[in-house]
């Protein structure tokens, strides 16, 4: 029966479980990615490798390897899952499970090996597209310090002209004009007025729509105080607003040129960007002329000069339009293959245009202070609120510097050096500045949704603050994170090289036996932050909808909302550390180690960690209470982890470990309740009849509305003084904490009382005695001086 059990079984395993062949294809795929990875290898090797199609080739490749990767790893789990059903060997097994376990074995002894050239394969695919991105990038930036014909050589310049006007001959050869009509057939006159009409309506749309735009609603927002909050994101709607009319004209020119074919094979590849750029040129534009503005200052340059603020937006136009008309003729150059000294002619011209408008914007933009208050605030950050930007004198330096360098390399023969640092000067500084009103706008965004979440810690300025500082920072990070892969692109890294660092900084990458993913980090963050104002939230809740309603006293609700919120803070930080990958059973590691330190440094800190527990869960002492301790007394403002704050009746706070409130001894004058006892000492003269005294004082209870009825209150003839014979008055008040005003109000009944039935309270009187010795010689001394 036993047998038959079995083999059922393993009729089942056989018809689930991969077949020798499959493996045996894979294992075979691995070879052959791992022959052709090789050959790769060896053709890097070669004199003049074309390592654009090597790295193609490794590229495509590499989806090969991580496919076959995935394939390999889910067939080796499902081998694994079935030999683990079949077990061990034991005594007495079918002769058919021996057989079918030493299969199982052999093929997951194959797919292990497999695996392992693949993962072998990944790794030479890594080293082979890092090897070519060195190579490449050495060439191409051998090729920028190599030295040309100086730019100021006539032969160059004869030398351009001549070669542009063979190219342009042989490419109009044959009667080819620059511009034409690239249709064949002739253009109807209607196709004439609908460009016509087009041509119009592009006209309208550049001057009179884009005008009114201005006048009815880009100005108007910009002089609206409503949009204080989110002047930034106003901002770029104003600037959109003000780029669209412009842009639609663009459009419909496009259109116009497409619906009569106008062209040339001679403009065909600058075609595109000679759309493109002006688009962008457009919207720099508008972008400048609002964030630039002196008249509606906005973050973050807060422009408050109009000279600045002219000066600035010009050379910002100016730099962008020479870098766009410096894409344009590089495109079109390209098409004169060989016209070398053409392209060497633009590259020098370009740097030296930009060199110089970079060095006068990195001496006109800078603060206009005094030159202490300049002094000052050189080391203060670059982006601050309310205060006009201007660039650091560190970089300014650095840009003129670069700007006169790059000017007489220019000059000198190395105009590809300088035409390369200067473009990507501007582009990286164009960058920045917009990643700067990016931030700006983001961060108003983020403070107006928090200041509705976190309406409450706005009241206050350290609230504020602390807000203001993690908006700040998660915007940072949020368009750090942006702009790190273009800035990357711009200074000259491939976009391939730039996609495989993104990719690893996503899923990971290895350190030692550790691997961190950023992404998994982040997602970690976020978890752990989630889970906090979750429990904020909750403590929230509970406070003002469950605990209040139940009428739960004062200091009970706070030692809930307390545990409430350890309990969250424990649940997030075992949430986060989980979503970062660690094994939680290692932290009893941890917590082996950390025992060690606790019997020696920490004890202490652990001491007050339970005692504070104690005092949420025991609640000798709550939130409000009135204590008295050997440090001191007062009303117990918070119980923390570590110590306790008492404010004392001076306003000021003692901060008492929470081990000292559990160890020593404590007064609580509100424990059970705030019922308490009021004693008011007095003393009268012992001509006085102790009955009388008694009378009057027991009317005294029943002019203060403070003190209660039941328990009742009482008079004492409590002894014999010195100099009085003292009495005490001992009434309750329902809350102890106004002790001492109703002592105040009780003394000032009994003087009045006391005053008007002639009772006498006797204060302590001295007798001095003069001998007549002392007055002789008193005069005898104010003798001598006089004399």
């Amino acid at each position: 029966m036993a047998r038959s059990v079995i083999a059922f079984f393993m009729l089942v395993f056989l018809l689930v479980e991969p077949s020798m062949a499959q493996v045996r294809e894979l294992d075979a795929r691995a070879s052959q990615q791992t022959r052709i990875i090789s050959q790769n290898a060896v053709e890097l090797t070669t004199s003049s490798p074309d390592l654009a199609e090597i790295r193609s080739a490794l590229a495509r490749q590499r989806e090969n390897v991580v496919s076959l990767e995935a394939e390999l790893v889910a067939l080796r789990d499902q081998t694994q899952d079935q030999l683990s059903r079949i077990g061990e060997e034991v005594e007495g097994e079918s002769e058919s499970v021996s057989e079918r376990r030493s299969a199982l074995q052999s093929e997951l002894d194959t797919l292990t090996e497999a695996l392992s050239r693949t993962t072998g394969n990944l790794d030479e695919i890594d080293r082979l597209q890092s090897e070519i991105d060195d190579l490449r990038r050495r060439e191409f930036y051998k090729g920028l310090v190599e030295r040309g014909p100086m730019l100021v050589s006539p032969s160059i310049w004869s030398d351009a002209f001549s070669g542009f006007g063979e190219k342009y001959g042989a490419l109009t050869e044959g009667g080819t004009p620059v511009l034409e009509l690239q249709s064949d057939e002739p253009i109807s006159r209607l196709t004439w007025l609908q460009v016509g009409a087009v041509l119009v309506l592009a006209l309208l749309f550049a001057i009179p729509v884009r005008r009114y735009l201005n006048q009815k609603i880009v100005k108007p927002l910009g002089d609206d105080d409503r949009t204080g909050a989110l002047s930034a994101v106003v901002g770029l709607v104003r600037a959109f607003i003000r780029a669209l009319p412009s842009l639609l004209g663009l459009f419909a020119l496009y259109h116009a040129t497409a619906m009569i074919s106008l062209g040339s094979d001679v403009l065909r590849f600058a075609d595109q960007k000679l759309w493109i750029v002006p688009a962008i040129l457009i919207l720099l534009e508008a972008v400048s002329r609002i964030f630039m503005s002196s008249r509606a200052p906005l973050p973050p340059f807060n422009m408050d000069s109009r000279r600045m603020s002219g000066l600035v937006t010009t050379l910002i136009l100016a730099m962008v339009s020479v870098v766009g008309v410096d894409h344009i003729l590089h495109a079109e150059i390209n098409l004169f293959a060989g016209v070398e000294d053409a392209e060497l002619i633009r590259r020098g011209i370009v740097a030296i245009l930009l060199a110089g408008l970079v060095f006068f914007t990195a001496r006109v933009w800078k603060s206009e202070k005094t030159d202490a208050a300049a002094e000052d605030d050189e080391g203060s950050p670059l982006l601050v609120d309310n205060r006009a930007f201007a660039i650091p004198g560190v970089i300014r330096t650095g840009l003129t510097f670069l700007s006169v360098v790059s000017l007489a390399g220019a000059l000198f023969g190395y105009e590809a050096l300088a035409h390369f640092v200067m473009t990507r000067v501007v582009l990286i500084g164009g960058l920045l500045l917009l990643a700067l009103i990016a931030r700006a706008a983001l961060k108003q965004i983020a403070l107006v949704v928090t200041g509705r979440v976190f309406r409450s810690k706005l009241s206050s300025e350290t609230g504020a603050d602390l807000i203001d500082f993690w908006v700040s920072l998660f915007v940072d990070i949020l368009v750090i994170a942006a702009i790190a892969p273009i800035a990357l692109l711009l200074v000259g890294l491939e976009w391939e090289v730039v996609r495989r660092i993104l990719t690893t900084m996503a899923t990971g990458f290895s350190i030692g036996p550790v691997r961190i993913s950023v992404i998994q980090i982040l997602i970690a963050i976020a978890v752990f932050v989630v889970l906090v104002m979750l429990t904020r939230f909750v403590q929230r809740t509970a406070e003002k909808r469950v605990l209040s309603r139940l009428r739960v006293d004062q200091g009970i609700q706070t030692s809930l909302k307390t545990l409430i919120g350890y309990v969250g803070l424990v649940i997030a930080f075992i949430t986060g550390v989980s979503m970062l990958g660690f094994d939680l059973s290692s932290l009893a590691i941890i917590a082996g180690a950390l025992s060690v330190g606790i019997g020696f440094g920490l004890q202490s800190i652990v001491n007050n960690f339970v005692s504070g527990l104690i005092l949420l869960f025991e609640r000798p002492i709550k939130v409000g209470d009135w204590v008295v301790t050997s440090s001191g007394e007062g009303i117990v403002k918070k119980i923390s982890v570590r110590s306790t704050e008492i404010e004392t009746f001076e306003r000021s706070s003692i901060l008492v470990p929470n081990s000292e409130l559990i160890a020593n001894s404590v007064t609580n004058w509100t424990h059970k309740n705030r019922l308490g006892r009021v004693n008011i000492p007095v003393g009268v003269s012992y001509n006085e009849d102790p009955d009388r005294i008694i009378a009057l004082l027991e009317s005294i209870p029943a002019k203060l509305d403070d003190v209660l009825e039941v328990p009742e209150p009482q008079v004492l003839f409590m002894g014999f003084g010195d100099s009085s014979l003292d009495f005490e008055l001992r009434v309750f008040i329902a809350d102890v904490q106004k002790s001492i005003i109703t002592r105040s109000k009780v003394r000032v009944e009994i003087f009045k009382l006391f005053r008007d039935e002639n009772v006498e309270i006797p204060f302590p009187q001295r007798d001095l005695h003069i001998r007549s010795s002392d007055i002789g010689d008193l005069n005898t001394s104010r003798d001598d001086k006089k004399s």
